[in-house]
């Protein structure tokens, strides 16, 4: 095969098509026509045009198999998409209430905001691809919010996330009997997850991260605090953190995880970075 085939064949494959080089398969046809049945040139030639047309033909067919593959791609991808919002929407319906409370992202830095808007993206994405998804909140977050901004700016579509974003309050938007507020410093240990309650996770990031902060706010509201049952099912290994302290969606992706296992050890494992060098029981 010469250079010139040589390219046109690579060419072609670039653009998805598996063909041999028709130069090569014109050429050899039209030697063995002059050979072998002594035809003349313009019989040649009228051969060689006919050939050329039956190699356009089956690289135009190809190249239609292919178009037809990517159009049905895409045709799965906008049902997959209309499955998974179809499903978040039912969720507002009758998935377990989870809430994000973002009232102090206003007291952040900016790189405490970010870290957080980071959060806040992970922990949709995760609700997203869950089988059985949560009724997600994000309460406290004005669209007017320095934090609400900036989720906007730096995750692409959050205005759109199918999510209960809410301007008020945790307490403004349920009975405080409902609320169990999850901390890690609570000396309640959570035994497991009630439909008819409703569980808030603090919107902190590692800087702001004070020993007892959720804590406070809890005890001045009367809000009823819990912890996830780390202690009771991990232990410490050789080496780590051992930082009980998690992400918020870190704590999503548990919270998803024991709905799915109804096991706690299992779900725990599901968001517990391993540098804590906690190992189960």
């Amino acid at each position: 095969m010469d250079s010139s085939c040589q390219e046109e064949q690579s060419d072609l494959q670039h653009s998805g098509v598996n063909v041999s080089c028709s130069n090569v398969t014109i050429g050899n046809e039209e030697q063995r026509l002059s050979e072998k049945e002594g035809l003349s040139k313009n019989k040649i030639r009228k051969q060689r045009n006919y050939l050329k047309k039956l190699e356009s033909r089956k690289i135009k067919r190809v190249k239609e198999k292919e178009a037809k593959k990517s159009k049905s791609s895409k045709r799965i991808s906008s049902a997959k998409k209309a499955e998974v919002s179809q499903k978040l929407r039912e969720a507002f319906e009758r998935g377990p209430k989870i809430v994000i409370d973002c009232h102090y992202g206003e007291q952040m830095s900016f790189k405490e905001q970010n870290r957080l808007t980071q959060q806040l993206r992970r922990a949709y994405a995760s609700n997203k691809s869950a089988s059985n998804p949560l009724h997600l909140y994000f309460a406290s977050l004005p669209k007017s919010g320095s934090l609400y901004k900036l989720c906007c700016e730096k995750n692409t579509g959050f205005e759109n996330y199918i999510v209960d974003i809410r301007e008020e309050n945790v307490l403004e938007i349920f009975p405080t009997e409902s609320i169990v507020y999850l901390s890690p410093d609570s000396e309640n240990v959570l035994t497991d997850f009630s439909q008819s309650k409703v569980y808030v996770i603090g919107g902190l990031v590692d800087e702001t991260t004070v020993k007892n902060s959720s804590l406070g706010f809890c005890a001045e509201n009367n809000i009823t605090t819990a912890r996830l049952p780390i202690e009771e099912y991990f232990k410490k290994s050789g080496t780590g953190t051992y930082k009980k302290i998690l992400t918020v969606n870190q704590m999503i992706d548990i919270v998803i995880e024991w709905f799915k296992s109804y096991d706690w050890q299992v779900a725990i494992e599901a968001g517990l970075p391993k540098r804590t060098g906690l190992i189960p029981k």
